[in-house]
């Protein structure tokens, strides 16, 4: 499911394609592949640039929220989301993670996460993703 949710951070979204900067890109698709690999702590470097300004792009938090996320980093991983939604509350991909993340072990919060998956399929009706989360995020509250 992280790797569903990088592809999720790599769609749309403020400073993509023509207006992203070709070290923009390159940062991005080094992160990308280093994350495929398996190699968190080299996606993490590859980022770091895109984070380190005052206003990094909502899908570059997401991004790295996804890194945090697949590491089992929680607490990392929900700051990122949590500042990816902050700065694009329509964005389904950060709502998406955001619910991922609530979900976890460490903070068990099922009814939270299922309001994120709702909010995605508000936004994105449909959604296959959302929808299985969803799901499953149920049968944790009602087992039975």
């Amino acid at each position: 499911m992280a790797g569903l949710a990088w592809s999720l951070a790599a769609c749309g979204g403020p400073d993509q394609g023509a207006s992203a900067s070709p070290e923009t890109i390159l940062a991005r698709d080094r992160a990308a592949a280093y994350f495929a690999n398996g190699a968190l702590d080299k996606a993490r470097a590859a980022l770091a640039p895109l984070l380190a300004g005052k206003r990094p792009a909502p899908q570059d938090l997401l991004r790295a929220a996804a890194i945090e996320l697949r590491a089992h980093e929680l607490t990392q991983a929900r700051d990122f989301a949590e500042r990816a939604l902050a700065a694009d509350p329509k964005n389904a991909g950060a709502h998406y993670i955001y619910g991922r993340i609530l979900e976890q072990q460490d903070f068990r919060q099922t009814e939270q996460a299922m309001a994120e998956y709702r909010r995605v399929l508000e936004l994105v009706p449909g959604d296959v993703a959302a929808k299985a989360c969803l799901g499953r995020a149920l049968g944790l509250l009602d087992p039975h």
